[in-house]
């Protein structure tokens, strides 16, 4: 956002900003998503959306995740495994663990 570069003058963007907000206060903002009367599912725009369908969409990009993650960054040694119930943290302890023993 330097003057004289390849992008637009920061005044223009503000200028376009302005008249945005404005035309938003005197047209009303129109919803692109709403819920069924069930709260089961949502709309946007012209597409419905079920919760159980995001939800699987969300544990779909979850599982990816942890696939690249074994796959790119561990270099495909496996999956780690922690015991987090047994895992013991004190934020005022200095070493590592923050152990009581």
């Amino acid at each position: 956002m330097l003057e004289g570069c390849q992008s637009p003058p920061v005044g223009n963007m503000i200028s376009l900003m302005a008249y945005g907000k404005y035309v938003t206060k005197q047209l009303g903002r129109t919803g692109l998503i709403t819920w069924d009367s069930d709260g089961q599912g949502f709309q946007i725009k012209d597409k419905r959306v079920t919760m159980t369908g995001y939800k699987s969409m969300v544990h779909g990009i979850v599982l990816e995740a942890k696939e690249i993650m074994d796959r790119e960054l561990l270099f495909g040694a496996g999956r780690m495994t922690l015991d987090l119930a047994n895992m013991q943290d004190i934020i005022t302890e200095r070493r590592n663990g923050g152990g009581t023993e």
